[in-house]
């Protein structure tokens, strides 16, 4: 089991209708690994749940996602392309880690630690960082 799975089945989440949301946690993407586990570490000192992850683990999750979800996941995976929400951002993660970025995960069980991650997070110049919020995502840097 890739350690993403580990870490977002702890809190329940993971996917919704087979598509990945993993609700109250900021996601971002940063150039490096070395980025990534330095905003880690930043962050850890808010939140114990934060997890850094290679563009190879990214990509190794994203796969054990696809094999699980099946026929009917696909499916629902191309309708959210279709409609532009959740699967284009994860789109925009793939390519990402295919060019070598790493990935911090960050559980926000409320609005005070999302604000005070997402100011770590500013100045850690991630490439792209978002909310998955259970009223939508909520982009934080990089999103167009």
């Amino acid at each position: 089991m890739n350690r993403l799975t580990s870490f977002f089945e702890k809190k329940g989440n993971g996917a919704a209708h087979s598509v990945f949301y993993p609700t109250n946690h900021i996601v971002a993407a940063f150039p490096t690994r070395k980025d990534a586990l330095l905003a880690k570490q930043e962050m850890e000192k808010l939140t114990p749940s934060t997890i850094a992850v290679t563009g190879d683990e990214m990509l190794e999750f994203a796969s054990e996602q696809a094999v699980n979800d099946g026929v009917w996941g696909a499916f629902i995976r191309e309708v959210s392309r279709l409609i532009g929400t959740e699967e284009q951002y994860i789109d925009q993660d793939l390519r990402e880690a295919r060019n070598g970025a790493a990935f911090v995960a960050a559980y926000c069980p409320d609005e005070e630690r999302k604000f005070a991650l997402w100011g770590v997070l500013k100045h850690a110049n991630p490439l792209t960082a978002r909310f998955y919020g259970s009223g939508g995502i909520e982009h934080l840097i990089g999103d167009t």
